[in-house]
């Protein structure tokens, strides 16, 4: 199957992000946002990208002068899954978070599989921005045999032990992202608890 279908939020993983009024996105700097590559977009369809961290750029070769102001079509192909991405802009269109995998592209055009956990990034209770954290693990088909490469000869099978060790190691890295995605957690409720003490006092 040219992608995996989408998935519900992860146990554990944080459903909501705050944003102060006045300040914005520091995709590098910001704890919360550097756990994995990360691309923030705008509030509302397209969904432009607005910021992009160093993680994402190495993981996708696109450079934020690439990036800001495009889509995140500039990482979709021939293989990826447009019932995926439908319900992923419903997802959005509804401020909801959605966690899911798909097929993308880098920029050299070789694809790989890119588990996505989408949250809605909320200022003074409307949603400011988007923001994507990522991990990428590699097909077992290799990326020469993928027709969005120029004179890429077809396809072939990938073989049933290729296709364990792929699927194990997406696993694994799975894993690592719920463990980042919870300390995300632990430090934006550490955050709001300051705040309210900070008001309290």
């Amino acid at each position: 199957a040219p992608a995996a279908a989408p998935a519900p939020l992860a146990d554990g993983a944080p459903s909501r992000l705050e944003l102060a009024e006045g300040s914005e996105l520091d995709l590098d700097g910001d704890a919360r946002f550097n756990v994995s590559a990360c691309v923030a977009t705008e509030a509302e369809r397209p969904w432009r990208i607005v910021a992009v961290n160093r993680k994402w750029t190495a993981m996708t070769g696109f450079t934020p002068a690439d990036a800001v102001g495009r889509t995140s079509s500039i990482l979709q192909g021939p293989a990826t899954c447009q019932k995926a991405l439908d319900t992923l802009h419903r997802a959005c269109a509804a401020g909801e978070p959605m966690r899911m995998r798909l097929i993308n592209y880098d920029a050299r055009g070789h694809p790989f599989v890119n588990t996505l956990q989408v949250f809605p990034v909320r200022c003074a209770g409307s949603v400011r921005r988007w923001i994507s954290f990522s991990i990428r693990d590699e097909l077992p088909v290799p990326a020469a045999a993928h027709p969005r490469v120029a004179g890429a000869p077809r396809p072939g099978a990938p073989t049933l032990a290729e296709t364990a060790a792929a699927a194990a190691a997406m696993a694994e890295r799975q894993r690592s992202l719920l463990t980042a995605l919870s300390g995300v957690a632990q430090l934006q409720h550490a955050a709001l608890t300051q705040q309210r003490a900070a008001r309290l006092g």
